[in-house]
């Protein structure tokens, strides 16, 4: 049975994702201050769902999406195709550290698995989706480090417990925290 979440311009299937739509990934892609750009990288991209808004919010960008789970990248991949945003979504299934493109991007987006020191849930499918370890984020802040244009924006959302650090270790690694919302 489809699991389908409506919204103004396009519509998302997510019946086979391990991590439903859910209010951060929707907050992340609708209250960002973000301004036209020309390259978009949406780590962890899973039903597509944050890619897509900024895909329409976004006008003439290039969006490009990385998933890991196979199922998960399944069914974004049949969500962009399925959109009237189709000609500017690309899917890459791995993850962004297998990302295998050139060029700098304007903006990285995260909603990443969240939990760093919890039990973890037994399905493995959803516990890639929500758990994590503290590599996971020093990877992706070293990535956006390299992989950022010189006025580009990392995006994510932090675990309140970690914030802290993990902004004070991406100062460490030349990006500055320019909006915290807590």
């Amino acid at each position: 049975m489809a699991s389908i979440f409506r919204f103004k311009q396009f519509e998302v299937d997510q019946s086979d994702c391990a991590m439903k739509i859910n209010t951060d990934g929707v907050l992340l892609a609708s209250l960002s201050e973000i301004e036209p750009v020309e390259r978009v990288l949406d780590v962890g991209t899973g039903t597509g769902v944050i890619a897509l808004m900024l895909a329409q919010r976004l006008g003439n960008s290039q969006i490009e999406a990385v998933e890991v789970d196979a199922l998960a990248a399944l069914m974004a991949d049949k969500n962009f195709r399925n959109s009237i945003f189709r000609e500017r979504l690309t899917l890459h299934a791995s993850s962004f550290q297998q990302l295998d493109t050139t060029g700098n991007y304007d903006l990285i987006v995260s909603n990443p698995p969240f939990y760093t020191d919890s039990l973890h849930n037994p399905d493995e499918r959803r516990k890639l989706a929500r758990h994590t370890d503290l590599d996971f984020f020093f990877e992706l802040l070293d990535f956006a480090s390299i992989r950022l244009s010189n006025r580009g924006k990392l995006i994510l959302i932090l675990p309140a417990a970690l914030a802290d650090t993990l902004v004070s270790i991406s100062t460490e690694r030349g990006l500055h925290c320019s909006t915290e919302v807590r």
